[in-house]
């Protein structure tokens, strides 16, 4: 193996970094640092990224992603982002909520929210 193709492992100084599925930016963003320290490529990135997911179900999902397999930084990042990227913004406030309700209530379709939670 020549010597400028060798891997560089990634060694965050926060041990505790790891993906569980959410804040998905945040941790792309921690990790990308972590690498960057480290001097890693993104094929480094690509193939170790999955040491620092965290839960069954996470890992499973995140096997399937564009960019796992054959690894590829800038398709796997995407596609994290794309998965989890919905879970991190959330789409409607309590009072959008709030409003669809009295909405419906006032056409006689919802009793009250009380009877929804």
């Amino acid at each position: 193996m020549a010597e400028d193709s060798r891997m560089i492992k990634i060694k965050p100084q926060d041990k505790t970094l790891g993906f569980d599925g959410t804040n998905v930016e945040r941790f792309l963003a921690d990790y990308q640092l972590a690498a960057r320290l480290d001097g890693a490529s993104e094929l480094d990135m690509a193939q170790q990224v999955r040491f620092f997911i965290r839960g069954a179900e996470v890992k499973d999902i995140f096997e399937t992603l564009d960019g796992f397999e054959p690894p590829n930084w800038a398709l796997l990042k995407a596609a994290m982002k794309s998965h989890w990227g919905r879970i991190d913004t959330a789409r409607f406030t309590t009072q959008d909520l709030e409003e669809l309700v009295q909405g419906w209530k006032a056409k006689g379709g919802v009793a009250s929210v009380v009877d929804f939670q």
